[in-house]
């Protein structure tokens, strides 16, 4: 349900919306992206924001929001496992290195992208995870 109303308040927000709208919407969709905690099923948190990703992107603010949160996730996993991953925790960090692999490209401003794209290589790093970018 609160979902459904994050989506509806994206989809009110059109070419014609005046910006003082449009960043009151993105303050509200991110709050609800931050807020947002489903315990220990990790897996399922990283659908939640892939399905996001999927159906907020009109709102600029929100992408470096969900990075942040996929970032959360590779870091609360890293705690649990106190650094030494197992083949499923792996694979996990790795779809999300992936996410962000594919999101951070998407953020207009440059500055921010360059900040997500130090943090995302910073956390793959402490988990011996490189990107996929950084491959030869």
């Amino acid at each position: 349900a609160a979902f459904a109303m994050a989506k509806g308040l994206h989809d009110s927000i059109d070419a014609t919306a005046l910006d003082d709208d449009r960043r009151e919407a993105s303050t509200l969709v991110c709050a609800f992206i931050r807020r947002i905690d489903f315990g220990s099923d990790l897996e399922q948190h990283l659908g939640f924001l892939v399905e996001c990703r999927r159906a907020l992107v009109n709102l600029e603010p929100v992408k470096p929001a969900l990075v942040l949160a996929v970032l959360s996730l590779i870091a609360k996993v890293n705690r649990r496992v106190a650094g030494r991953h197992t083949g499923r925790t792996l694979g996990f960090v790795k779809g999300c290195v992936a996410y962000c692999h594919v999101t951070v490209p998407s953020v207009a401003d440059r500055v921010a992208r360059l900040h997500l794209y130090v943090l995302c290589g910073q956390t793959a790093l402490q988990c011996g995870v490189v990107s996929p970018g950084a491959a030869p």
